[in-house]
Formats: structure tokens, sequence, C-alpha cells
């Protein structure tokens, strides 16, 4: 406090000092707030041989006792009281009779908040035809300047000038990502060079194929063609035919209207490399009375089989994946061998047949083979059930085959009565 504000203060008590005294003797009403009786207030004492005249100056010095406490609280606030509370031995005692707080003062408080909510550096002070506001507890930063408008255009932008080499998006997000046509060349490249690597390093099927069939994707017949030598003659046969269709078939589906022979042809090449690896297959048997050609035939009916009699018939054959050997005037050679054995019903074997060789010449290389062999059964074979077993040997590939069929033979009583 500033020692004008002292100088200010000190007058006012003085001036209404002297106002009370002058009217503490003539007065009838006063005012309530001296009416109001202390609460077992303890006057002190006067000095020694200082008596009071008479009960009304006892009383207006009680009065300005009271303001003035009054006045200190309302200057210092709650600074006095809690050096008083810190000053004590701790123990809660009731206030002093007539003793008043600064929110008592016109029953009204006059703080806007708790002591602990002041800011520091808070002082309470009264203000004349002054604008006063409450500072905020904390700094609030200046809020930004709106952008203001000052124009719009409704012309469409200027298109934006596409540089020279726009640099690689390396990374996207939610959008489709394609490779540039100038990075495919060289990531082709260092595919085809790992592969290569590769299949030399391990000379299998499995990384000669991978390696030639990505230089059939990108089209690069040439390489592709040519297979490793490092590999086994029957894995060459079949990668090289295998290659040979690829590209047929591709060819075939580019331009469907132009589709020739070619892709025929190299389907049969293959199945011809595969048919010499199988082993040979007999996939019909039948008793007839008379062959024409493959797969027109006719089988000999049920009572035609009478036992007690000489039975003349034809065994038809029909062979699969048997091997054929060109010739020197241009043909193909095909060498088969056939072994017959009927058995009964228990698995005793009643007769038997050989033909150890079988030949047959062809300008071209067969898909459809068929054996025809007449045989005799003799007489002496009793009416039942048998089994014809037919083993075919293929001589080039030194692989055979066997099936059975089964048949009756009847008796003749049986026939006779239409059994």
């Amino acid at each position: 406090m500033t020692r004008r504000s002292l100088e200010a203060i000190a007058a006012r008590l003085a001036l209404v000092v002297g106002f009370t005294v002058l009217l503490c003797g003539c007065a009838t009403l006063r005012p309530k707030w001296m009416d109001r009786q202390p609460e077992a207030r303890v006057t002190p004492e006067p000095p020694t041989g200082a008596q009071p005249t008479d009960e009304t100056e006892q009383e207006a010095l009680t009065a300005i006792e009271e303001f003035l406490e009054r006045t200190r609280e309302y200057q210092f606030g709650n600074r006095a009281l809690s050096s008083a509370k810190e000053s004590s031995s701790g123990a809660t005692s009731a206030p002093a009779a007539g003793a008043t707080t600064g929110a008592e003062m016109n029953n009204e408080p006059l703080r806007t908040g708790p002591a602990s909510a002041r800011l520091p550096g808070w002082r309470d002070e009264a203000f004349a035809n002054t604008q006063v506001m409450l500072a905020s507890t904390q700094a609030t930063a200046p809020r930004p300047a709106l952008p203001v408008v000052q124009s719009v255009s409704i012309r469409s932008a200027p298109p934006l000038e596409t540089p020279a080499a726009s640099p690689v998006k390396m990374k996207t997000t939610n959008e489709p990502l394609e490779m540039q046509q100038s990075e495919m060349p060289g990531l082709v490249d260092r595919l085809i060079s790992h592969l290569k690597t590769r299949a030399a390093e391990t000379n299998d099927f499995d990384s000669e194929w991978r390696l030639r069939f990505a230089q059939l994707a990108v089209r690069r017949d040439v390489g592709a063609a040519q297979v490793s030598t490092s590999l086994p003659q029957e894995g060459q046969r079949i990668l090289s035919a295998l290659i040979k269709v690829a590209v047929a078939v591709r060819e075939a589906a580019r331009n469907p209207l132009a589709v020739g022979s070619d892709a025929l042809d190299r389907i049969d090449e293959l199945r011809e490399v595969l048919a010499d690896r199988a082993d040979p297959t007999v996939t019909t048997v039948a008793l007839c009375r008379k062959v024409v050609t493959y797969g027109v035939y006719e089988e000999m009916a049920g009572d035609d089989l009478v036992s007690g009699r000489t039975l003349q018939t034809i065994v038809y054959s029909e062979i699969g994946n048997f091997q054929s050997e060109p010739t020197d005037d241009g043909r193909y050679l095909t060498r088969l061998a056939t072994r017959l054995e009927i058995l009964t019903a228990d698995g005793r074997s009643v007769w038997q047949h050989e033909e150890p060789e079988i030949t047959d010449l062809c300008r071209r290389r067969r898909a459809d083979f068929f054996v025809a062999q007449r045989i005799t059964l003799p007489p002496t074979l009793p009416a039942g059930d048998y089994v014809l077993k037919v083993l075919v040997e293929d001589k080039l590939s030194g692989k055979a085959s066997e099936v059975s069929h089964p048949f009756v033979i009847m008796s003749a009583i049986a026939v006779s009565h239409g059994l």
C-alpha cells in the first residue's frame, strides 16, 4: 500500500471519529450495527486512573474499535487471519466476541473467491468510477485471425506443365499400382538370369521347367526351345515337346480363325513321347465271330460256346501305349508278343497259347492298335465258368500288360432246353 493511500485512509478515519463523538450524545436513533451487542467481547480495561465518564462514551469507543478492526481486516484479507492461525497451537477456537470477518460487512461477501484461488500479487482494493475486471487465471493466447476471402475466381485452372521425368511413386495407399514400361525389361532380364543360374546349379527338371516357361511368357521362344542337354534324354524329349505344344496353342488362341493342324500335330507328338514312358495297356478283350477293323467286330453269342464241341473263336484285343520305331523306308515298326491262357473258376489253367512275334508296319505312327487271334479250344473243356487271360508284351520297350476276360461254356443239354 502506498503512502498516499495510507494518508487518505487516516484522513477518513479522523473525520469519522470526530463525527461520531459529536453525534453520540444527541442522537436518539443509532444505526442497527451500533445496537448490535458483541458476543462476549472482553472490553479492554482502561489504564489506571482513566475511568470512563459515562456509559455513552464507552459505547462510542467500542464502535470505533469495531470499525477500525473491520477496516484492518478488509485491507489485509485473510493474511492476518492465516498468520494468527499459524501462531496458535493448532486447536480450533471460536472467534472473539464482537469480531467480524470481511464477509460479514454489509451482509455481503467482498471477495471473488477463496484466498487459494487468488492470483499472485492479489490485493483487495476499491475503485470509484473506474472500470474494474478480474484477471484471468490463465494467460489466453490470442486467437488466430480468420482468413478473409478477397475474391473468388470461377475460371478453370491453367494446365500444369508435365515435367520431363516424373519421379517414381514408391508407396501408394488404396491406389492401383503398376510397373512402368521402362522398368519391365530390366526386371525380366534379372529374373531369367536368376533362373538360368539356378538351372545350371541344380540340373533338375523343375528348374529347367521354370526357366523355359518364363522365357515363353515374354515371347522368347528361341531361348525357350534350347533345352539343357544336362537333363536326362527322356526329360529333354518331354520338355521340348511340351514347349512346342505351348507355342502352337498360344498362336492358335491368339488367332482362332487361322488354326491349322500344327497344334494337333504337336499334341500328338507330346502324347507319343508320354506313351513311350507308360506301360502298354489292353483296353478291350472280346471273343468274336468276325473282326473288321479297330472297334468294328461281331461278338459270339452265349449259345455258341457249347461243351463237347471243338470251339473256334477270334480273340480281339485293343492295345494302347505301345512304342513304334521308324524304319529305313520311312515306315513305323511295332513289335508285340501275346500269351493267352484259360483258367477255371478256381484258378486252374486248362489251356494256353503263345504268339512270340506280332509285327506291324505302317506309313504313319499308329494311334489305334488291335490284335485279332484265331484260336481253337478243345472239346474236352467241360461246361462252366472260365477266365481268359491276355498278356501283351511290347518288345520295343520291354514292358508288358495283362487283362482278364470272363466267359461261360454251356452244356449241350442246357442249350437244347433253351436255358
